[in-house]
């Protein structure tokens, strides 16, 4: 009960417009009473939430926040076990609410995990060699959250075809508002960058190429420019788009800080798998990529899932990069480290 009273939908999604987050927080509530597994979810990301606000008991409610989540994801995987049914319009709406919340309910444990293993038990920093170590199994760790988060992406989008004529249409669309209009107008952060990734990175791309290994550098470039193009649309809708000429500028600071949070929980999803693959890989290019996401994180340092986590995070990158990849590092580094 103390969960259920906790509950809003602005503690799963801080974002929101405070003048939405009662009708939203209601329509959930009533939707997750018909389907358990979205209930315990709703109430793991409560409790993980009072971890956050009552630090004196945020063992215990952490404790809670990761029972609740496996019961959850226990019921929502023997769904359908005794009469076969799979994702369809009876559910299509609590299927992304569950997969949005356990999502952004990983990504917090994920980066809160990261964060607290920066340091020694007594808060000092780690030696460089422990650093390192600790930097590739910081990273490992994230690779897991990505392919699990990828395998809840397959979830939402086997949902979509029903939403249309879901009661809870209009509050997906407004939660999963990621497409925003753009003017023609860009911002240049990671002009360099793709530049980089688009010529140099895997190659010379100006011969065509038909051999496995170069058909396999084409995949792989895609896949970092797709992820790079993303991360500009999240930073043209921040405060760092402030004095620029875009469409995006235009709105209140509140909407494009919106639309800008909505990009760093949605940027790891959206990025094509084979990107978690070439990170797994330790490939440099989707190293530096990554590395850049840390500004995203930097900027949404307010949010409770994030927290500042955004230097120790850009810290683990560079580590298992080496200094070999400084130079790339340059622009995120003075953003998050402040120069």
């Amino acid at each position: 009960m103390e969960l259920m009273a906790h509950y809003t939908f602005a503690v799963s999604n801080p974002e929101i417009d405070p003048d939405l987050d009662r009708a939203a927080t209601k329509m959930v509530v009533q939707t997750a009473l018909d389907f358990p597994w979205l209930l315990h979810e709703i109430l793991a990301i409560s409790s993980r939430h009072l971890a956050f606000a009552s630090p004196g008991r945020a063992a215990f409610y952490r404790a809670q926040a990761s029972q609740l989540q496996t019961q959850a994801l226990h019921l929502f995987n023997r769904r359908g076990e005794d009469d076969g049914s799979g994702i369809d319009e009876t559910n299509c709406a609590a299927a992304v609410l569950f997969s949005s919340t356990l999502g952004r309910h990983l990504l917090a444990d994920t980066l809160e995990d990261l964060h607290r293993r920066g340091t020694t038990d007594d808060g000092n920093d780690m030696s460089e060699e422990s650093r390192k170590y600790d930097s590739e199994a910081a990273l490992d760790r994230y690779c897991g959250y990505l392919q699990v988060h990828h395998g809840l992406r397959a979830v939402a989008s086997s949902s979509w075809p029903h939403l249309m004529e879901s009661d809870l249409w209009p509050l997906i669309a407004l939660a999963g508002r990621i497409h925003t209009p753009r003017s023609s107008v860009r911002g240049t952060e990671l002009r360099e960058l793709s530049r980089w990734v688009e010529t140099e990175a895997f190659g010379n791309t100006t011969t065509t190429t038909t051999t496995t290994a170069g058909l396999r550098d084409d995949e792989e470039r895609r896949a970092c420019l797709e992820a790079i193009d993303l991360l500009q649309i999240g930073l043209d809708e921040s405060s760092l788009a402030t004095g620029k000429s875009t469409l995006s500028s235009a709105l209140p600071r509140s909407s494009r800080q919106a639309q800008q949070h909505q990009m760093t929980f949605t940027w790891p999803v959206r990025c094509p798998a084979k990107l978690g693959e070439l990170i797994r890989k330790r490939s440099p290019p989707a190293l530096v990529t990554l590395a850049h996401y840390a500004v995203l994180l930097h900027l949404s340092r307010d949010l409770w899932q994030v927290g500042p986590v955004a230097p120790r995070f850009l810290q683990v990158i560079s580590d298992v990069l080496g200094t070999r990849y400084d130079a790339r590092l340059a622009w995120p580094r003075a953003v998050v480290w402040g120069g």
